[in-house]
């Protein structure tokens, strides 16, 4: 027994905590992000608010309520509980009964019936460590249920601006239509008068006739827009929901932190460095396995109504031979609390990258947006100088097309630009791991998990 004891307390030295924090320190959390623009304050919460959109909050809510793969997320939610009671239940007695009664050929019968109790000595930790690992995996469910929340959020959000520049590419292109069909007139005039040829007619008919098939494509768009977010607000796709004239302003840009911070932040990762836990406890559990297991059982009965009669008995029961099966499970759970590792360090890059990426494209976009305002208001000024030479017989018509299809695309590049700021800004908000609504994304899972963690260091020290 003594060698048993000396072999299980020198079976492992590593702790849950710090195989994350090795993960951590291989990878660079520097200060500040790359792409900062000198906002490293705290992290705000309730990122919504800041688009100040009224239908935009409804549709939320509505999603938050009616979105069927987050219900389905939920049910996963219960299910990870339940595993964690069914794994808990193992450190507990179970207490169950018996009874019979029996007829015999020769008419006489008989009776029993007894109570009895038995219990799992976890002598070794092997049923601590399987509860900590289902613990661990459960929390870590959670706060991938945490994330879904936000990315639905995120998703709704960026469906809503998406729908907006649909309706805005829309509302270009039928007045890009009527401006062909103006300049089709001109020259229809200009031909009467015979100052140009047919060629120009024809041409001015196809350019009208392209920018009808705009109309139509651009018409087909905020329908297809429109479904998308139906679908992310659970409801049937049908291209019925109606989205706003306007674009919401862009709000003003938020504090950033630093890199660290988004580890304790970001519920994705609080999933993976859950992963990890739940991956140890399950080595630890693979491990103690090569240990016997006591157990503890008590029971007494009544037999045709003799005197009640009582029972303690104490077992042990231990492996000598498996066929390398415990081995094996050794080195299953080993190579899976590799993957944890591995899976966690990946993630953390990951979103570094994200976040990296959001904020240099918010540079990005927003110096484009300014050019391309210039360029917009530069194209008019060059196509109303363009229309009037054509007028006088200046110019060829092909001047005209040219300038007006560089206005066109200008145009219509500043509107997507300006939707994809807002989407941009959404993305950031996601990267940065700030709430959608008041609370920390994260926060309901992180204060489970010290609790988790507290309760965890009272069993080891009782």
């Amino acid at each position: 027994m003594l060698l048993l004891a000396q072999g299980c307390s020198s079976h492992r030295i590593d702790t849950p905590d710090s195989l994350g924090e090795e993960v951590k320190t291989k990878v660079d959390t520097t200060k500040e992000f790359n792409a900062e623009q000198g906002v490293t304050g705290k992290v705000e919460n309730n990122w919504l608010k800041t688009f100040n959109d009224t239908e935009l909050d409804k549709l939320v809510d509505e999603a938050l309520e009616h979105n069927p793969n987050l219900k389905a997320a939920s049910f996963v939610v219960e299910q990870a509980a339940a595993q964690t009671k069914l794994a808990s239940a193992a450190l507990q007695p179970t207490v169950g009964y018996n009874g019979g009664v029996s007829n015999t050929s020769v008419g006489s019968s008989s009776s029993s019936g007894g109570i009895g109790a038995s219990w799992e000595l976890d002598v070794w930790g092997r049923v601590s460590a399987q509860v900590q690992s289902a613990r661990s995996s459960q929390r870590a469910i959670e706060a991938d249920y945490a994330f879904a929340k936000q990315s639905l959020v995120a998703e709704v959000s960026k469906a809503w601006f998406s729908l907006i520049e649909t309706i805005q590419q829309e509302q270009l292109s039928k007045q890009i239509v009527k401006e062909f069909a103006a300049t089709r007139e001109l020259v229809n005039v200009k031909f009467d008068l015979g100052e140009v040829l047919r060629k120009d007619v024809s041409q001015a008919q196809a350019d009208l006739n392209s920018a009808k098939d705009s109309h139509i494509q651009a018409q087909n768009a905020v329908k297809n827009s429109s479904r998308a977010l139906e679908l992310l607000l659970g409801r049937y796709p049908s291209a019925t929901l109606i989205g706003q004239a306007n674009l919401p302003q862009l709000p003003l840009f938020p504090q950033a932190g630093v890199p660290a911070e988004l580890l304790q932040r970001r519920p994705d990762l609080i999933a993976k460095e859950e992963q990890l836990r739940s991956a140890f406890f399950a080595v630890q559990d693979a491990e103690l396995a090569r240990f016997p297991t006591f157990s503890l059982s008590v029971g007494g009965g009544l037999s045709n109504g003799s005197n009640f009669l009582s029972a303690l008995a104490a077992g042990v029961t231990g492996p000598i031979y498996t066929g390398g099966a415990i081995e094996a499970g050794i080195e299953n759970a080993t190579a899976a609390q590799k993957g944890a590792l591995a899976s966690y360090e990946a993630a953390i890059i990951s979103v570094f990258k994200d976040v990296e990426t959001s904020l240099n494209n918010e540079k990005v976009l927003q110096q484009r947006s300014e050019v391309l305002a210039l360029a917009v208001e530069d194209y008019k000024t060059a196509l109303k100088d363009t229309q009037t030479q054509y007028e006088l017989g200046e110019v060829e018509l092909t001047l005209v097309q040219i300038q007006q299809t560089k206005l066109d695309a200008s145009r219509s590049t500043d509107l997507h630009v300006k939707s994809l700021l807002l989407q941009n800004r959404v993305n950031m908000y996601l990267g940065l791991g700030g709430g959608f609504d008041s609370d920390d994304a994260g926060s309901e899972v992180k204060r489970a998990i010290e609790v988790d963690k507290k309760e965890a260091k009272k069993e080891k020290n009782n």
